[in-house]
């Protein structure tokens, strides 16, 4: 029994993302895996299995820093033993940043669509000129995109750049594209347009900035959730020190744990459905006010 538990201790925790099919089959099949075992979502998470970057849980398990990994890590995990080297097995297994998208260039020159097309297949992605067949429309600079594009993912290239800078499919809702309808009978200066582009270009900057921001905060709060878990983990587990004294030193950290939990879960679903209106402050401070004064 000990040989066991000690066993699944050492075992990798991975999740199967929503975009992985044959979830049921999968769980059948690595039951009985020796090297992991497949648990919910949560922070103990080690790897994320998605079969794209639409993925529900993807946001989430970028901003905790999980690697994301594609179906072929589940194939390779049913040959893998406990002291394999499972951390190379996912990175040579990382899910590519545009996986399961369809992209089109609106509005952008041959050269440049070329180009980009090469990088986007080489990173799991495909590239149409069908906006009927898009999930992403990445929009030129004052192009007005055609009723098509309704539904669809329409982007700045910052996106694109953002994304290839960062390692993984950067987040829409920060590089959304908007087109201005020119108002009748208006003709202003060519100052003035730049002035007008210039404005629209800081705020999307800022409001990048702030979820950027955000983003950090959540990273902060997922390091409290994982240091409190271990000090609990060491609390619970403590058999060198009378119960007295153990009580004294680590009592607080399970109070605490479930404090920075709760907080992590609302940071997560807000950062999931983030907006120019989704505010931090609302989420830590004014929804959880009764219950910070109980555990701090």
């Amino acid at each position: 029994m000990g040989k066991e538990h000690n066993l699944a201790h050492r075992k990798t925790v991975i999740t199967l993302g929503s975009s992985v099919p044959r979830r049921e089959e999968w769980l059948s099949r690595l039951k009985d895996a020796t090297a992991v075992r497949v648990k919910h979502f949560s922070s103990r998470t080690k790897y994320l299995v998605a079969g794209s970057v639409t993925d529900s849980l993807y946001r989430r398990a970028v901003a905790l820093g999980i690697l994301i990994v594609s179906q072929e890590f589940l194939e390779r995990c049913q040959r893998l033993e406990p002291p394999d080297d499972i951390e190379r097995v996912a990175e040579e297994c990382r899910l590519p940043r545009f996986a399961g998208l369809t992209i089109v260039f609106l509005g952008f020159n041959d050269e440049i669509v070329e180009d980009h097309a090469r990088t986007v297949e080489s990173n799991g992605g495909h590239v149409t000129t069908s906006t009927l067949e898009a999930t992403h429309v990445v929009v030129a600079p004052d192009v007005r995109p055609p009723a098509s594009c309704h539904g669809k993912y329409l982007i700045t290239m910052d996106w694109f750049q953002q994304s290839m800078d960062l390692g993984w499919c950067a987040n829409e809702k920060c590089f959304e594209y908007t087109w201005v309808e020119p108002a009748p009978r208006l003709r202003p200066r060519n100052s003035f347009l730049k002035f007008q582009r210039r404005r629209r270009e800081e705020c999307s900057a800022k409001k990048y900035k702030r979820y950027q921001l955000c983003l950090e905060l959540f990273k902060t709060e997922v390091n409290c959730l994982k240091a409190s878990d271990f000090l609990v983990r060491l609390f619970e587990e403590n058999i060198h020190v009378p119960t007295d004294a153990n009580d004294i030193m680590f009592g607080v950290y399970a109070v605490m744990r479930k404090a920075h939990d709760k907080i992590v879960q609302r940071m997560g679903q807000v950062l999931d459905t983030w907006n120019d209106d989704s505010t931090i402050g609302d989420v830590i401070f004014i929804s959880n006010f009764i219950d910070l004064l109980e555990w701090f």
